[in-house]
């Protein structure tokens, strides 16, 4: 706005091309900032969808199909059978059938099924290790089994890696090379500036050559 209200008091025809090309630079970084909100919002979104919607769970002394996993708390007994969404985190009550086993892949990476026992394991061992849990967000594979709920929500693994996500989203730590290159632009701005006002500065005099009209023409054409 400033650059093109100049070049209009000064009447240049072509006064507009200018800011117009700064509005471009600023859409473009816009844009990209955009860009990258998407790409954030996606993995969330993505994480979500790995959560069912229901489980069969055991409230009042009676089986409920369709309880919504929502309403799922820590000490809830819940049914899982081949196909299953796992709703929350789970220990391993008891086997219904002679093996089960579950896709962990969407929580560890790893693509082959983990078979499950109700064998104790230390509570400091890995997640591929824990072979008496089952994880929200993973899908039974093999096998009917009952477990209690041990953790929902963002108390879950997988819970813990999306609170991960938005606070990576919401408090992204610049790199050491981003840091001095953000500090080095502050100080190269501030040099740049100086400068700008010192040439203005020595050039103060000549605004008054009879080339320009009036004085104040000539300021703008040095402020240019």
């Amino acid at each position: 706005a400033l650059s093109y209200g100049l070049s209009w008091l000064e009447g240049e025809p072509n006064g507009w091309v200018e800011p117009a090309v700064i509005v471009l630079i600023l859409l473009i970084n816009a844009l990209v900032g955009t860009a990258q909100e998407h790409d954030a919002q996606s993995a969330l979104g993505a994480l979500r969808r790995l959560q069912p919607e229901s489980a069969r769970c055991l409230r009042g002394g009676t089986w409920l199909n369709e309880l919504p996993a929502s309403e799922l708390v820590p000490g809830d007994l819940i049914e899982l059978r081949v196909g299953d969404k796992v709703p929350a985190d789970a220990r391993l009550l008891e086997l219904l059938t002679t093996t089960f086993s579950a896709d962990e892949g969407s929580l560890t990476g790893e693509s082959a099924t983990v078979p499950k026992s109700l064998t104790p394991v230390d509570v400091d061992s890995r997640i591929q290790q824990k072979s008496c849990l089952v994880f929200a967000g993973t899908v039974i594979t093999n096998g009917r089994a009952t477990a209690v709920i041990t953790a929902t929500g963002v108390a879950s693994e997988m819970g813990r890696i999306q609170r991960g996500v938005s606070e990576a989203k919401a408090d992204e730590e610049k790199t050491p090379l981003t840091q001095k290159l953000d500090a080095f632009g502050d100080r190269l701005t501030l040099a740049i500036g100086a400068i700008c006002v010192a040439v203005w500065a020595i050039n103060l005099p000549k605004i008054f050559q009879p080339a320009f009209a009036a004085p104040w023409r000539g300021a703008l054409y040095y402020l240019k």
